[in-house]
């Protein structure tokens, strides 16, 4: 399943899309869950609402970085004679592992 369309915008402690036929994304305020005594502070509580509203930019983000980390992966001569993943394959590895787990692709 995909997720709610981009973008996401932080207002205080919520996470909102400018879209009436969309449903607003999500809260950080733990008094919305009966959890108000385990409360960060406030501008705790922010930062997390911005960084959930900027995860659809960031999927995107990554998404171009493995297709550009594609076009240079691949297996080398490592330093015994044995074939060995450079440094763009492992990142490419990273980064599809990343994408995968915020698609839900992996569980």
């Amino acid at each position: 399943m995909k997720h709610t369309p981009g973008p996401w915008f932080a207002v205080c402690r919520m996470v909102e899309v400018d879209d009436d036929d969309h449903a607003d994304i999500c809260s950080t305020n733990p008094d919305l869950f009966g959890q108000g005594h385990l409360a960060p502070p406030i501008e705790e509580q922010q930062a997390n609402a911005r960084l959930i509203a900027a995860a659809p930019d960031m999927l995107a983000m990554l998404q171009e970085v493995a297709d550009y980390l594609d076009c240079y992966a691949d297996v080398i001569d490592g330093d015994d004679g044995q074939p060995e993943a450079n440094e763009a394959m492992w990142l490419l590895t990273a980064v599809t592992d990343l994408i995968a787990s915020a698609t839900g692709e992996r569980q």
